[in-house]
């Protein structure tokens, strides 16, 4: 299920949909679950952010300084790293949140200095992975607030994306609803789809943000938080029961993510609210939402099932020298690899695998979290 948790704090309701089957999610500042989850869900992803409340780190501020951006990053990351060595099931962190560095142009704003903006912040996420891969973690970067960067930045932004690629992370959006499922497609959900960099580099995409917000709605209503709609939405005649509402427009979303192999999943925003009146309209822990996205879950057919039979091209790959692989049985279906006209096929434990169509990749994960990658010769797989 491509549905996955945003827990803030000690909220419940995460539980319930990693039952389901869900990808994983994100934890922000309490990581408690984290160990529970590898134990109990070894293949879920899980992410990790650490708020930083002072604006005054913003990486833009920096940028502005005339900073570099390989300092900026080693600043972060020295800022950070005694609360990844405290939480060492956390294998994955994010970056800045929403950077200011994404956004414009406006007129305030010019488009080719927001390009320089750009170009600095994609050093700076390449400069944190490399930093973490050190400390032997992942990483997300981005983590773009909805709607943003607008499409022209995003060729400044690739270093980061290959850095992602190179170095086993992930790309990082927020992409949040304005009233309806549906409405506003490719502005806000689902705008990862007109970004072209993404599937031109291969990156693997998570979500870190959706739901509800302000953003463009529909003529007749006022968007935000999904509680700030739910009288909107019995008055519109939309439902009688907006947390069924809420959960189906969830469902929505996340049955558009399974058309996309390259996409992870992504998180809810949000369960839990840490006191924040802000972060409490979006909160859904202690209503019916979990437990309709859990029916969900458990009754959704493997994505397997509809590749059965087919053959996609694989691209970047490489393998260890020496590596030999063979047939073993992954989450019910076998997959083997044929380069070059031999076969070859996974044979150690495998916890998790991923795919994604076109010039990307085939990743499969060992039971000690290493990557195992397929043969360089341009592979192809065919799922049986």
């Amino acid at each position: 299920m491509k549905i996955g948790f945003h827990r803030i704090g000690a909220a419940g309701g995460w539980r319930e949909l990693m039952a389901a089957g869900s990808w994983g999610g994100v934890l922000v500042d309490d990581f408690g679950p984290a160990a529970d989850i590898a134990a109990t869900w070894p293949g879920a992803t899980v992410v990790g952010r650490i708020v930083e409340a002072d604006a005054s780190l913003d990486p833009v501020n920096d940028y502005q300084r005339g900073i570099s951006p390989e300092t900026a990053a080693a600043w972060f990351v020295g800022r950070q790293e005694e609360k990844y060595r405290l939480n060492p099931a956390v294998k994955i962190w994010t970056g800045p949140n929403e950077p200011a560095l994404s956004h414009g142009p406006n007129p305030d704003l010019p488009l080719d200095e927001c390009l320089r903006r750009m170009a600095w912040f994609a050093s700076f996420e390449s400069r944190r992975l490399e930093l973490l891969a050190g400390l032997d973690l992942r990483g997300v970067v981005g983590n773009f607030s909805t709607g943003t960067p607008d499409f022209r930045l995003w060729s400044a932004f690739i270093p980061a994306l290959q850095s992602a690629v190179a170095h086993n992370g992930f790309l990082g959006l927020h992409e949040y609803m304005g009233a309806k499922p549906g409405f506003g497609v490719g502005d806000n959900p689902l705008r990862y789809r007109n970004v072209p960099e993404i599937k031109q580099t291969g990156v693997q995409v998570v979500m870190t943000e959706f739901g509800f917000d302000r953003v463009q709605g529909p003529p007749g209503y006022v968007t935000g938080a999904w509680r700030d709609l739910a009288d909107q939405w019995i008055a519109h005649g939309d439902t009688t029961d907006p947390e069924r509402y809420c959960a189906d427009a969830y469902i929505w979303y996340g049955e558009e993510l399974r058309k996309d192999p390259y996409v992870v999943g992504a998180a809810i925003f949000t369960s839990g609210n840490a006191g924040n009146d802000i972060w409490a309209r979006h909160d859904i822990a202690g209503t019916r939402i979990p437990g309709y996205l859990r029916d969900y879950g458990n009754n959704l057919p493997p994505l397997e099932d509809d590749m059965a039979g087919e053959l996609y091209r694989i691209g970047v790959c490489k393998i260890e020298p020496g590596r030999s692989l063979t047939r073993r049985k992954i989450d019910g279906m076998s997959i083997v690899v044929e380069p070059a006209g031999k076969l070859f096929e996974v044979y150690r434990d495998v916890i998790h695998f991923e795919w994604t169509f076109g010039d990307n990749r085939l990743l499969i994960v060992g039971t000690g979290g290493e990557s195992l990658w397929q043969d360089p010769n341009t592979p192809s797989v065919r799922f049986l």
